[in-house]
């Protein structure tokens, strides 16, 4: 805050028309402008306006290089019959830092009559301006003479530096270029275009390939706050999906809880940590759990979920050793699907917003996710036919005589002619609940032996339902 101490000088008026009010033609206002401490506050404009007769004067203090003293001299004055302040005028005293106010109102001092004498009148009045100090460095925004920041050519590259107001000329402004090896460079000939734009040039090597970004300093402002960095401060010379990581969703079949490999691409990155989302229809199903893969596990990291949108699982797989993710199984998927799912039906996985760092927890970038899907259906290991009923190949789509051709035939059960048995309902194991889950279900039992001589089972060694096949029963 800084307060301005004014000495009032007022004199007679001059002309000659007959007053109602006392009044003068010339209106001296000295002062100075003192901050907190009490030091003099140079650099300041000081403007004072009557309200009464809309009379507006300014001045500067001294500047900064100047004597600490903050002095200031106004002086509003007419000569021509009319006044320049008289009895019940009120004097509006403002301060301003360049051309913007920066007293938080104007301060204010009302004309008396014992100000108008036919003498010099001296009055010593203290004014808070309400100064405030500018602590807000200037910020930048970066454009580039390359049409395409993603894919920016070898050969001169010109950097233009935007600030959001004026910088002092004596600002010594730096355009500094860091490549993907970590090299530093200035760009040659920075120049001042206007009180708010530098531009510099930098020479791109087309060989060295990958994300380059640009570092921006020395621009400060009349109160010498240095500016803040850029945002869009980054370019990439040659293609984005140069060496660029994939990310991809499996496509499988099956049904029930099914698990999906997520496969990772590295491309010859040194792959840390990374998140995606995996969008699904929940009509289809529903979202169980995301495991690390077998080459995640192997470098030490984990993976981590939550589905706060129903149809949008968050997958993040992180760790804390700096050993690079290899190529491979990278996160394991496991979703339910929607029971009574005609067989054929595609359930998409879709991936989006992949972001990956390498293990310096640098980004990376071009890097890119690939959809998946799980088809409905049971996954036999390629097997058909007889994997499901009908085993016995009698035109029969029946669970019970199925099966029974089954028993008889893995326990070469048969009567004293060679033919198989009938079996009865028993609790004898040559006779139903042959995988012995306490159930004497003909079709759970069937599956069981199906599924064992046929080496039936998924991609996590658990076997198949097998459903019925179509027109069947």
């Amino acid at each position: 805050m800084g307060v301005a101490r004014t000495l009032l000088l007022l004199v007679a008026a001059l002309s000659s028309a007959p007053a109602l009010h006392a009044q003068t033609g010339f209106l001296g206002i000295a002062g100075v402008v003192k901050n907190a401490g009490g030091t003099g506050q140079n650099g300041i404009r000081i403007q004072i306006r009557n309200t009464a007769t809309n009379r507006t004067e300014t001045t500067t203090t001294p500047s900064t290089t100047g004597a600490a003293t903050g002095f200031f001299f106004v002086a509003l004055s007419d000569f021509s019959g009319n006044r320049a302040a008289a009895e019940g005028d009120t004097l509006a005293i403002s301060a301003f830092n360049g051309t913007a106010q920066i007293s938080a109102s104007p301060a204010s001092y009302v004309v008396t009559s014992g100000d108008i004498s036919s003498s010099l009148v001296r009055k010593d009045i203290t004014i808070d301006t309400a100064v405030t100090s500018d602590n807000t460095p200037p910020s930048v925004t970066l454009a580039l003479s390359a049409s395409d920041a993603n894919n920016v050519a070898a050969g001169n590259l010109t950097i233009t530096a935007n600030f959001n107001e004026d910088i002092a000329s004596t600002s010594t402004v730096k355009l500094e270029v860091t490549d993907p090896t970590g090299a530093k460079t200035q760009a040659s000939t920075v120049t001042r275009v206007g009180a708010r734009q530098y531009t510099g040039v930098y020479t791109v090597v087309g060989t060295n390939t990958g994300l380059y970004s640009i570092g921006v300093s020395g621009a400060k402002d009349a109160a010498n706050n240095e500016n803040t960095a850029a945002t869009n401060n980054t370019f990439r010379v040659g293609s984005t999906t140069a060496n660029a990581p994939v990310l991809a969703i499996a496509k499988v079949t099956g049904s029930g809880q099914v698990t999906v490999p997520i496969l990772l691409t590295t491309a010859g990155r040194s792959i840390g940590a990374f998140s995606f989302k995996v969008n699904y229809s929940p009509a289809q199903g529903s979202f169980v759990k995301a495991a690390a893969g077998s080459a995640a596990v192997a470098a030490g990291y984990s993976a981590a979920s939550n589905e706060s949108t129903k149809g949008q699982v968050n997958i993040t797989v992180f760790g804390v050793s700096d050993s690079a993710i290899g190529a491979g199984e990278s996160v394991q998927f496991t979703f339910q699907t929607t029971a009574g799912l005609t067989n054929g039906t595609v359930i998409n996985l879709a991936g989006s917003a992949l972001d990956m760092s390498d293990t310096s927890a640098v980004n990376i970038d071009g890097e890119t996710i690939e959809s998946g899907s799980i088809t409905v259906g049971a996954s036999a290991g390629g097997r058909t036919g007889q994997a499901c009923f009908d085993v016995n190949n009698n035109g029969s789509f029946s669970a019970s005589s199925d099966l029974q051709f089954l028993i008889n035939r893995i326990l070469e059960v048969n009567d004293s002619r060679g033919n198989f048995l009938t079996c009865p309902n028993t609790g004898d194991q040559t006779c139903f609940d042959v995988n012995n889950n306490g159930s004497f279900s003909a079709s759970s039992d069937l599956q069981f032996l199906i599924n064992r001589i046929l080496e039936v089972n998924d991609s996590r060694g658990n076997f198949l339902t097998c459903p019925t096949p179509a027109g069947k029963n």
